[in-house]
């Protein structure tokens, strides 16, 4: 059911993090495409139902899109996710898509709005609901630990922070292996590799930034495999617009990576303690 009270969106841009509610639009006869950007915990998914479209084609349009697309900009990215762009989004107009209910596959949906006509507008609902396999997770909240893992899957999973930079902590990495050996009952090969390394094929954990949302297209990066089952020495801090942990896997293996993430802050700068990689604009403004 919508809810009784409805949030007028009247901003361009409005970011709401998991909070369950009704919104409504109603056009004032701006031209220019705006959107409602949702995110939820990292172990939710975004259920969006439709329940009224009053838009008329020539005039207007509102989009879902499972993922966030910010300045040209999506996550996840095409390399990250099952579905294809096209896959991933549906337009409503006409009075099409009342009664529609949209499940986003992580944590991070949008509905991109352009209604030119004054009056016309829409109403939805907003609610979250757990999701048993996370994969790619938009971080909206400073500080967190977060465990991904391919489940020997063929399949890229990642976490990117919501535009700030951030530190990183692994605490626990078993990625890739060695290619010969034996395989296990599931038919991937077995674990052969130990120690880290930064010289890895096909299954590596990427660590890394962008300027922009971005989790694979990454500005500056650190690669990792092997395994480490102890908190490593040294942390990494990545100072960029966002942040990135991206899990590469071919399906041979069964990876997985925890970390403790937070925001960058000037005691993450000491080398002593972190490793420091910049993007290319930290690098301008200094």
């Amino acid at each position: 059911m919508i809810s009784d009270m409805l949030l007028p969106l009247e901003d361009c841009m409005t970011v709401s993090s998991g909070e369950e509610a009704g919104w409504q639009y109603v056009s004032d006869g701006r031209k220019e495409t705006c959107g409602l950007y949702l995110v939820g915990r990292p172990n939710q998914l975004v259920e969006i139902t439709l329940h009224e479209v009053d838009v008329e084609c020539t005039d207007g349009l509102v989009m879902v899109f499972d993922g966030w697309e910010l300045n040209g900009n999506v996550f996840p990215n095409a390399e990250d996710h099952s579905l294809t762009l096209d896959q991933r989004s549906e337009d409503f107009c006409g009075g099409r898509g009342q009664g529609q209910v949209f499940t986003s596959s992580q944590n991070a949906a949008l509905v991109s709005f352009s209604i030119r006509k004054p009056g016309q507008g829409f109403r939805l609902s907003v609610r979250y609901i757990e999701n048993r396999d996370p994969c790619n997770i938009l971080m909206s909240e400073m500080a967190g630990m977060f465990t991904l893992s391919n489940g020997g899957q063929e399949r890229n999973c990642s976490l990117t922070t919501l535009l700030f930079p951030a530190s990183f902590q692994l605490l626990n990495l078993a990625v890739g292996g060695s290619v010969k050996g034996q395989v296990d009952q599931g038919g991937r090969r077995r674990r052969a590799m130990s120690k880290l390394s930064t010289n890895c094929a096909d299954d590596f954990l990427q660590l890394g930034g962008s300027s922009e949302l971005e989790s694979s297209e990454l500005a500056t990066s650190q690669s990792l495999c092997g395994k480490e089952a102890a908190r490593m020495e040294k942390g990494l801090t990545v100072l960029c617009g966002s942040s990135t942990v991206r899990l590469v896997s071919s399906g041979n293996f069964l990876n997985t990576v925890t970390v403790l993430v937070k925001a960058a802050t000037e005691a993450d700068l000491s080398y002593d303690q972190n490793m420091v990689i910049t993007c290319p604009e930290f690098l301008s403004e200094v």
